[in-house]
């Protein structure tokens, strides 16, 4: 009966210290910065294209595709970011609110919140 107790008072103790372990883990993240548009109206890849920049493994992407957000998700996500800091800004004001092209693509995009 008293080496029961005593079992049970270690596994209670090993998991009290488990969980405040957990509670001080570190999390890491990312700031991002959503400023890249390649469109007829807005192409801010053309300085870098035009003086020999690197092409980002995406390409010359456009922020508020869907597909890229999906993509730049699936990449936090397998290389173990928890989060991420998203450098927001208001582009133009349209119909009384403010819009941003990155946030709208990661609205749309199927990988949120995964």
């Amino acid at each position: 009966m008293r080496i029961r107790r005593l079992v049970f008072v270690f596994i209670g103790i090993l998991l009290g210290v488990v969980q405040f372990a957990n509670a001080f883990a570190e999390s890491i993240g990312v700031y991002y910065f959503p400023g890249w548009r390649s469109t007829v109206a807005r192409d801010t890849w053309k300085p870098i294209r035009d003086h020999g920049g690197l092409e980002p493994l995406l390409g010359w992407y456009e922020i508020s595709d869907s597909n890229v957000v999906d993509r730049q998700l699936q990449w936090m996500n397998q290389y173990g970011l928890s989060f991420v800091v998203f450098d927001w800004y208001a582009e133009q004001k349209m119909a009384g609110s403010y819009v941003n092209p990155a946030i709208d693509g990661y609205l749309k995009s199927s990988s949120k919140g995964g």
